[in-house]
Parts: C-alpha cells; sequence; structure tokens
C-alpha cells in the first residue's frame, strides 16, 4: 500500500483531523495509507472510518495513527541495524483498530449539531428580513406624513378607557415613526440629488481624453519625422566622411599609384584598361624578376597587369625599320632608377651585316626582306655598365 500522499491528503477517518500538511509542518512521524485494492478488506476499513458522508476510497488515506504495531510488517534489516525507517510498510490485511470513533451515535450527534445551528441561522436571517420588509413598508407609506388628528382622536375613542397607556404608547410609537420617515425621505432625497454630477465630470474626462489622444498621436507623427531626418542625416554625414576619407587617401598614395590602380583599390572597378605607362612600369619591374613581380601583385596585393597582360604587350612592341619609341619609354622608366652620373649616355652608330632572308609580320601582315646590312643606333651608359639599341 502507498504511502506517498498529494500535499493536501487528510485522514478519512471522521474523528481524525490529522493531514499531510500539518503532519509536514509540525513534523510529526506520522504516514498517509491508501485504501487496499481488496474491495472485501476496502469495505472494512470505510465501516471503520465511521464516515456519515459519502467519499471516494480509491483517492483517499488513513493515517498511521489508526494501526497498531502488529498491523506493520516487519522490516529486518532496520531491526538488525538498530535504526528506525522513515516509512513502514503496511501488511496486506492491516485493518485500522486504534483512536476510532465510537460510534454512529456519536457522528449523528455530530450532524445533529451542525443540523441545528443551521435551523437557527436560518431563523435569525429569516428575522432580519421581515424586520427589514417592515421597515421598507413604513416608509412606502404616502399617508404617513398626512396623519391628521382627527385620525388620533378617532383611535382613541375607540380605545377603552380601563387602559389609558395604551394610548400614551401610540402617541409616542406614532411619532417617532414619523421622524424616521422625514429622516429617510431627506436622505433619499441627498442619495436622489448628490452634489456631484458624475455625468457631466465623466463627459470632461472623455473630451479630456480625447484631446490628449489627438496630442498624443500628432507627438508621434513628428517623432517618426524626426527619426526619418535624423537617419538621412546620419547617413549623409557617413558617405561624407567615407568621401573625405577616400579623397585624402587619393592624395596621399596619387603620387605612387596610377588612377587606374587608385580605382581597383577603392573597388570602384574590377577591370580597367590598362595604359602604355602603367605597362611599361609592370614592364620593367618584370624584367627586373618575375618571381618578385608575382610577389608584389599577390602577395602585397598591388593593382599590376598579369603576366598574360605584358605578354601580349610585348608582341605589340614596334620592332620595325626606324627609331624604337617603345623601347625609349621603357628606358625613361628605368632612367628613374639611376644615378645622375649613371644616366650619362652616350651614342654609337654601327652598321651590321644580316642573313639575306625573307621574314613574315604577322601584325602588319606583310613581308620583311631579304636584306643584307643594317644599320645600328647604339645608346650606352659613360659611367654604368648599360646598353639598348634605340634605332
Amino acid at each position: 500500500m502507498s504511502s506517498k500522499p498529494v500535499g493536501g491528503s487528510s485522514c478519512a477517518v471522521s474523528s481524525c483531523v490529522q493531514n499531510y500538511s500539518k503532519a509536514k509542518r509540525d513534523s510529526l512521524k506520522i504516514s498517509f495509507y491508501r485504501f487496499p485494492k481488496d474491495l472485501e478488506i476496502q469495505k472494512i476499513w470505510v465501516q471503520k472510518c465511521k464516515r456519515g458522508d459519502k467519499f471516494n476510497p480509491r483517492s483517499s488515506y488513513v493515517c498511521s495513527q489508526h494501526f497498531c504495531a502488529d498491523a506493520f510488517a516487519r522490516d529486518m534489516k532496520a531491526e538488525l541495524l538498530g535504526y528506525t525507517p522513515k516509512v513502514r510498510t503496511l501488511k496486506t490485511d492491516a485493518i485500522p483498530t486504534l483512536n476510532l470513533p465510537m460510534s454512529h451515535s456519536q457522528s449523528s450527534l455530530l450532524s445533529e449539531s451542525v443540523i441545528n445551528r443551521q435551523i437557527r441561522m436560518e431563523a435569525k436571517s429569516a428575522k432580519q428580513v421581515q424586520d427589514q420588509i417592515v421597515v421598507e413598508c413604513l416608509n412606502s407609506i404616502p399617508s404617513t406624513a398626512t396623519i391628521t388628528s382627527s385620525s388620533i382622536c378617532q383611535e382613541e375613542v375607540t380605545m377603552p378607557k380601563t387602559d389609558p397607556l395604551c394610548k400614551i404608547d401610540y402617541e409616542k410609537l406614532y411619532k417617532d415613526l414619523l421622524e424616521k420617515s422625514n429622516k429617510q425621505e431627506k436622505e433619499l432625497l441627498l442619495l436622489k440629488k448628490p452634489a456631484v454630477d458624475y455625468k457631466k465630470i465623466n463627459d470632461c474626462l472623455r473630451q479630456n481624453m480625447i484631446i490628449l489622444q489627438k496630442n498624443l498621436n500628432t507627438s508621434n507623427s513628428l517623432l517618426l519625422k524626426n527619426q526619418k531626418n535624423m537617419k538621412k542625416e546620419l547617413k549623409l554625414l557617413s558617405m561624407n566622411k567615407i568621401r573625405a576619407i577616400k579623397n585624402e587617401a587619393t592624395k596621399l598614395v596619387f603620387p605612387i599609384f596610377s588612377k587606374n590602380q587608385l580605382d581597383i583599390i577603392l573597388k570602384k572597378k574590377k577591370r580597367v584598361n590598362w595604359s602604355t605607362d602603367e605597362i611599361a612600369k609592370a614592364f620593367t619591374l618584370r624584367y627586373f624578376s618575375k618571381r618578385a613581380y608575382l610577389y608584389v601583385r599577390h602577395e602585397l596585393h598591388h593593382p599590376l597587369p598579369g603576366i598574360s597582360s605584358l605578354q601580349r604587350w610585348a608582341k605589340n612592341i614596334g620592332m620595325r625599320n626606324g627609331i624604337l619609341h617603345d623601347v625609349l619609354k621603357i628606358m625613361k622608366i628605368n632612367g628613374n632608377t639611376l644615378q645622375n652620373y649613371e644616366k650619362l649616355t652616350v651614342l654609337m652608330f654601327d652598321e651590321m651585316k644580316i642573313a639575306t632572308t625573307m621574314e613574315y609580320d604577322q601584325l602588319k601582315d606583310e613581308v620583311v626582306g631579304p636584306h643584307s646590312q643594317m644599320q645600328v643606333v647604339m645608346a650606352r651608359g659613360i659611367a654604368s655598365k648599360w646598353k639598348q639599341p634605340i634605332f
């Protein structure tokens, strides 16, 4: 049988006042046990509880104060170790025998006392209702304040002469009732005509609420407009700031990078058409070292033309008869890295014998040759070891 009731479980015995919450609060060593599933033993438990009302045994409990020591199963482990178990288990045939009501008469007496108390309460409330009805009837009589002295005299005539005290009592009673009636009429008038007109106050409050709501709506609309304007101004300020930073950065790096390179750095363009000067500078760097060129382009992320672009440009270098203008541009760029004494140049004129063959120029789509002699103009450094054909 389970001994783990819910928090509000109470003992089903009619004369017992124990419940789980009270036992836990007072730290009482009391356990609560469900009714057995065996219907015959369950019926005996119900009889022992001696309840005058109907209850559900399946969801009811009986506390451990109603069972003797023999009703509990022996805990051999606790007995051997010498401690008291927190929860004791009931035997399957255990029946409550302790602290039970004496008989049904006691419970019937309790129920009769409750019934008598209810009857007295009903009688008292009925008397109060009657008194209230009498007062209301007296207040509702319209002719109470218009009773004349003649009616009183008639009543005096009808009264027997042998009892003059009754006459004085009625006059006093009449006066008291008349005073009470007048007083209640005045109170009723005051209640019907209150000093404060709550309807007007309510109307004024409603109008004030409408005005406040309109003001709130206008304030909200103005606030939204201000927020939109602030967002626009912040956006413009941020754009102007970014633009100013870009312009300043452009001024600082313009001597180093060309316009196309700055467009790629600032992400204005993804692809550009490289100018001849830009390709010439890149070709100079490629001439010094291919590995250095790739390092600057891929690792340092400097915007430079690709290797294939340099190769296509090299194919277009004019190497026909006459002055080599593209070679002079490369020499000019390369001369920026030389010292002044290294720029001292001498021109050498010479004539060379060449093979008398014919060649086809794919770019110009023409046949060159055959020639047996070629005039060459060579630029050569006086104080440094460099030379370059220019014609």
